[in-house]
């Protein structure tokens, strides 16, 4: 894998081609796989022998990939090369050729070795350059040219290697229901579901046929491996054998990011609702009533979370549900892998309850996507559910949901996860906006929010503990606190703008200035207990702390009141030189510690990292901890900062910790 910041510089001379790549090299493929309408191909050929051509890589990255034969062969080995692999291969390559927009090829050759002119060498060497490595793994796994290049590879491999390749492999290569028909006589009945080898057939429907008339039961790996291969007979004929388990599996499967065949996605869903409305229909004639309320049975619904329960009772009852079976008390929604289109699928079908909690009480909003997601992909799903009537408000340990949805969207508000913000619906701006602004409390009983957390301050301290710990690389837009309003601005009409912040300030400008004087949170969240005796002492030990900081948040919000600036530019100017003003005249740690030998506690101006140092200004920001885990690469120089070491840094220049 070569990084995008590798640049080439190719000559052409009259008998060679040597490439320099002058740069960096990553040869990890974590770069995202680029747009394929923002690909372009170089408008103007090399004219010929004796060009220079001097360029940056375009693309966010580039795999390069060599095969070769050489010359230390015997010759008999050379012979089979050049007379049967060779050209399966140049047949299999030609489909990339052919298809470089969709194949991702951006350039393949068949290069041989030149020895002065005088003959030609028996080395040669085929060079390709792909777009990325995810157009390569999909040819591989659904192209039958892929196939005919790896049979001829392997049986290359097998005559000059001797390698060994496991026997129930064999058919499967060849293509041969013979071959199949032979295996299986050979082994018994439960060696279909031990040798997990078979779950490849699920790519050849003619073998998988076969498997399934000898009692194999397929699995979801099977299943898998047909929808990435893009086999859709394969994955009509597992949907439809009574022993592969149809349960909330099969919708994150079809919801996966390789699963881009919208008729298999369409056959996956199909196959899970017939399965439910047969479950359903046993369940409505089959149990007696008494079993029937367990279930809470209505007109239009079909059963969600307690599909599970109903295939209990019907065991109870002798009642055969081979087939139908769910084994996990799950809503469908839950998983955060469908899209919304599955989700609309779904919810046709009859899964109208959204808002049905588990055993635990957690509801399907509460899990419906993940932090490292892009915010409009956060907020599209949780709309949805909204808007169908999942309920926003709804409590788990305390907390409320809000809360929940705050927490998962700190990181995509600061890590460049924001997606395309201009073209997020009405709808997914206003829960964005309630969601910041929402009131709603839980049950904490600490000084930074009187009342109880609200939801923006879950984000902040969500963010600032991230910040902290985060021990790899993301993406930033900035110093976070600064990247947050940045992210809240871009959704906000101008108008709209004083009055949004005048009802956010009060909250944030206490939070973030009770952290700034370093007291201590006493907050009250299922994460983190704290006995009511403990805060007691802890809020009475501060309590001229306390009573500072209603005093300054008292006359800051005045002033911010009467300024004309907004919360962001007040933050940066007036209230975080008020924070310094204020923590300069306290003691510092060495100063602290001497008064603690004389047996005065006080609290010291060195809190470690501060949220002013997280807002933009020409001032020292902190830089999260993964910058100093690693091998560092800068002006030609290499060095390392030891992993305990937490400091800032005033870009360029690194403070030595």
């Amino acid at each position: 894998m070569v990084g995008s910041r590798i640049h080439f510089h190719k000559f052409i001379p009259s008998k060679n081609v040597t490439y320099e790549p002058t740069g960096s090299p990553n040869f990890h493929d974590t770069f995202p796989s680029p747009d394929p309408e923002e690909t372009t191909y170089p408008k103007q050929p090399p004219r010929g022998l004796g060009q220079r051509l001097t360029g940056t890589n375009s693309y966010d990255n580039i795999v390069h990939i060599c095969s070769g034969q050489f010359d230390r062969c015997s010759p008999e080995e050379t012979a089979a090369c050049e007379e049967h692999l060779e050209p399966t291969l140049k047949s299999g390559l030609q489909f990339f050729w052919d298809n470089r927009d969709k194949s991702g090829a951006i350039g393949l050759r068949f290069l041989r070795t030149a020895n002065g002119g005088e003959c030609d060498t028996k080395e040669t060497l085929c060079a390709g350059f792909f777009r990325n490595s995810s157009n390569l793994e999909r040819w591989s796994k659904r192209h039958a040219s892929h196939l005919a290049i790896l049979n001829g590879a392997l049986r290359h491999a097998k005559t000059f290697r001797n390698i060994e390749m496991p026997s129930e492999l064999h058919p499967l290569i060849s293509q041969s229901v013979n071959d199949l028909h032979s295996l299986l006589h050979t082994l018994g009945p439960q060696d279909l579901q031990v040798l997990l080898l078979f779950d490849f057939y699920a790519v050849w429907p003619e073998g998988l046929a076969v498997l399934l008339g000898h009692g194999y039961r397929p699995t979801a790996e099977a299943l898998c491996y047909a929808i990435e291969a893009d086999c859709v007979p394969g994955v009509k004929l597992i949907l439809a054998c009574d022993t592969f388990l149809l349960d909330t599996r099969v919708l994150e499967i079809a919801g996966q990011l390789w699963n881009r065949n919208p008729d298999i996605q369409k056959l996956i869903v199909e196959a899970f609702i017939s399965r439910r409305r047969r479950l359903q229909a046993l369940a409505e004639t089959q149990l007696p009533v008494t079993m029937q309320a367990e279930l809470n049975l209505r007109p239009g619904m079909l059963l969600n979370r307690k599909a599970a329960k109903a295939c209990e009772l019907l065991k109870i009852c002798s009642i055969d549900v081979t087939g139908l079976e769910a084994l996990q008390e799950e809503c469908v929604y839950r998983t955060p892998l469908m899209n919304l289109d599955l989700r609309n699928m779904v919810w046709d079908a009859g899964f109208c309850d959204v808002d049905e909690p588990n055993e635990y009480g957690v509801n399907a909003l509460r899990s419906c996507s993940t932090r490292w997601e892009d915010l409009t992909v956060q907020l599209e799903r949780a709309e949805w559910l909204v808007s169908r009537g999942a309920d926003l408000y709804s409590y788990y340990y305390g907390s409320p949901t809000t809360h929940e949805i705050a927490e998962r969207m700190a990181v995509p508000m600061v890590a460049g996860h924001h997606g395309e913000l201009s073209a997020m619906s009405g709808q997914c701006v206003q829960l964005l906006h309630l969601i910041l602004l929402d009131d709603c409390r839980d049950g904490c009983d600490c000084v930074c929010c009187a009342g109880g957390c609200f939801a923006f301050r879950i984000m902040l301290q969500d963010l600032f503990e991230w910040v902290q710990h985060a021990t790899y690389r993301i993406e930033w837009y900035g110093p976070p606190l600064s990247a947050i309003f940045d992210t809240i601005d871009e959704t906000l009409i101008t108008e709209k703008k004083d009055e949004f912040y005048d009802l956010l300030a009060p909250r944030v400008i206490r939070f973030l200035t009770f952290c700034e004087l370093g007291l201590t949170h006493t907050c009250d969240h299922y994460k983190q207990k704290m006995t009511r005796g403990r805060i007691h002492d802890i809020q009475e030990e501060e309590a001229s702390l306390i009573a500072q900081l209603n005093t300054v948040v008292d006359e800051l919000l005045a002033d911010y009141t009467s300024s004309s600036l907004t919360l962001h530019q007040f933050l940066k100017d007036d209230w975080r030189d008020r924070m310094e003003e204020i923590l300069s005249e306290m003691p510092n740690n060495r100063e602290a510690a001497e008064l603690r030998l004389l047996g005065v506690h006080i609290k010291s101006s060195d809190p470690g990292v501060k949220w002013s140092d997280l807002l933009e200004g020409p001032r020292t920001y902190y830089t999260p901890r993964w910058l100093f885990l690693s091998w560092h690469y800068e002006a030609g120089m290499c060095y390392t900062v030891p992993r305990v070491c937490m400091c800032k840094i005033e870009p360029p220049e690194i403070e030595k910790g």
